[in-house]
């Protein structure tokens, strides 16, 4: 097999450093000549993150989308275990790397060259053998980004050898495969490959038959081509990314292992991002074959692949800025700045608060949240005096007030639900610091007064006013040093009042509780024999058709709208019963039953 010093490494490495930081160079220059200063920074990726080939990806699954970046390079170290297959007591250990450098010329195309390497240490009847192999591999990718999801097509070509060092062009290998994937939300992508591998890689190995069966499970060679197929996903938050993925090579040809011996993989692994920009991602995944294997001890059966049953790997990877994903420009020469003179003014202090803040929380009988509830805040116009002024008298001519009228303020920074179009008079709330300008009421019609309140009551809030998904709402701007009323109307819950006194400056929270509604009529009742004794009977409430099952007590109880219903009592045993009964609204109906046992 074909095995890289470092002259190798060096020229890769070199190659590398050389594309990408012209691609970046030359983007940069870019934003530059476009008039875009040092300070221009983009924000994190955090779209997806990259495979062990420098490439977006999860395990052995490609993403079919443009990557922020211009070049990464990636640095893999890891390890696997094989149990036994050679009937031997024999175990088979390998540690391997990748060296992944990958560039991103366009949008929509990218390549990537590997260089792995891995030693592998046999034990077999007490005996112990090793060897060291290496491997290159070219990606091809395009593909086409529509934001929420991709496709496109990658060509990953293998070219192995015999002999240190010496590659076999007659042993190229090429994996063809078709990428899609599907961005559910910001977090969530879908992932899905299928694709078809030519694999020649057993004509690198000659005397095949004249191999140890130890040596057959280092060369990570085939005799047969396969489908590829693969589906995963990715949940990423913020530093953070968690992926799985299935994956299946099915060999095909004549004599090939069936599907089930075929290589089937699953792989989960969690990646993490490092610094400002992420550029650097650190991640670690577990990788296990789920398939059985081949037939392994005769050393005349085609060669075929036979992977570590187990394996877990550490992969870093380097990524390099584009014109999507730039790092701060070097500054500019600085040049010499005139002083200017500044004169100064005096301070002039802010006057003190005459407003405050309401920030209540509306929560059900069980601790759950209510939102969309309507929310009403009330003031006594005596209290508010000068307030009313001559904003009010303007619009009613005296304040005459005809039982459907009621006087509304513009309040502002009133946070909640959807508030009715013209809740808010224009010029209610006013501009500026809402904390020193409190809220003036104007006249608004249809608004119905709850009753208990005077007929001085007014309306400080926006009509339609409701709490939030959380059962919130925040209302600033509201007159304090004087009582205020708060008055709920949920929909499915008993109406709430509190009165509460706001201090200037003050953020009062309020945490309001609701009862639940009183059913509108009920019925209740006890069954038992002749003889007393308490029976489980069903009762069935026709024509509603609801059912209720007695206690061991005999005691049940029905949640009914008021009308006239038919009582049916039915127990094994016991004969059947029809009582006709009537229930009031919000009344409760009591019914005895004594049931006589059938013959």
């Amino acid at each position: 097999m074909y095995f890289y010093g470092p002259r190798s490494v060096s020229v890769l490495l070199g190659i590398f450093f050389l594309i990408s930081n012209g691609v970046a160079a030359q983007e940069i220059d870019a934003k530059s000549s476009n008039g875009e200063g040092a300070e221009q920074q983009a924000a994190p990726d955090t779209r997806f993150g990259h495979a062990d080939n420098g490439l977006p990806g999860l395990d052995r699954l490609a993403i079919a989308a443009s990557s922020p970046w211009a070049a990464a390079l990636s640095v893999t170290a890891g390890y696997g275990r094989t149990e036994s297959v050679l009937d031997a007591e024999d175990t088979h250990s390998r540690f391997g790397g990748r060296l992944a450098a990958s560039v991103q010329p366009v949008p929509w195309f990218a390549a990537a060259l590997l260089l792995d390497g891995r030693y592998d240490r046999h034990e077999e009847a007490g005996e112990a053998d090793d060897g060291l192999v290496g491997d290159p591999r070219v990606v091809l990718r395009g593909w086409q980004d529509k934001g929420n999801y991709g496709f496109g097509a990658q060509f990953t070509a293998w070219v192995p050898g015999n002999e240190a060092p010496s590659v076999v062009f007659g042993a190229m290998t090429l994996d063809m495969v078709a990428m899609g994937n599907y961005r559910l939300n910001d977090n969530v992508n879908v992932v899905a490959n299928l694709g078809y591998r030519v694999d020649q890689s057993a004509a690198s190995v000659s005397n095949a038959e004249l191999l140890s069966g130890s040596d057959r499970i280092s060369l990570g060679v085939s005799e047969y081509n396969a489908f590829l197929s693969g589906i995963g996903g990715a949940w990423r938050n913020d530093q953070f990314e968690f992926f799985g993925e299935w994956s299946w090579d099915i060999l095909m040809g004549d004599g090939a292992p069936t599907a089930m011996q075929s290589p089937m993989y699953l792989s989960a692994g969690a990646r993490y991002w490092v610094g400002e920009f992420r550029d650097i991602q650190l991640e670690a995944k577990l990788r296990g074959l789920l398939s059985s294997r081949p037939e392994l001890t005769d050393p005349n059966t085609p060669l075929v692949d036979v992977p570590p049953r187990f394996a877990a790997l550490a992969t870093a990877t380097f990524r390099f800025p584009s014109a999507e994903q730039p790092h701060p420009a070097p500054p500019l020469p600085e040049e010499p700045i005139e002083e200017p003179v500044v004169e100064v003014q005096p301070i002039e202090q802010p006057p003190e608060p005459t407003t405050g803040v309401l920030v209540g929380v509306v929560r059900g009988p069980n601790g759950e949240n209510v939102a969309n509830a309507l929310v009403e805040v009330w003031i006594d116009r005596k209290t508010v005096g000068d307030l009313m002024g001559a904003s009010t008298g303007a619009s009613t001519g005296a304040g005459e007030d005809d039982g459907q009228s009621t006087e509304v303020a513009g309040v502002d920074g009133a946070q909640g639900g959807p508030v009715q179009d013209g809740a808010v008079q224009d010029g209610a709330g006013g501009e500026g610091d809402s904390s020193t300008k409190p809220v003036v009421p104007v006249i608004m019609a249809g608004v119905e007064r709850p009753e208990g309140l005077s007929e001085e009551s007014v309306l400080l809030t926006p009509v339609g006013l409701t709490t939030d998904e959380n059962g919130e709402f925040r209302i600033e701007g509201l007159e304090a040093g004087v009582t205020l009323t708060v008055v709920v109307k949920p929909d499915d819950y008993l109406p709430a009042r509190v009165t509460v006194d706001l201090q200037p400056g003050e953020e009062l929270d309020l945490p309001i509780t609701l009862q639940p509604l009183p059913p509108q009529g009920q019925i209740q009742g006890v069954i038992q024999s002749f003889s007393g004794t308490p029976l489980a009977a069903k009762v069935l409430v026709q024509p509603l058709g609801l059912e209720a099952q007695a206690s061991e007590e005999g005691f049940f109880e029905i949640d009914v709208p008021p009308g006239d219903y038919r009582l049916e009592i039915e127990m094994d045993r016991y004969r059947s019963q029809t009582r006709p009964i009537s229930v009031e609204d919000k009344g409760v109906t009591i019914i005895n039953v004594d049931m006589r046992r059938s013959r």
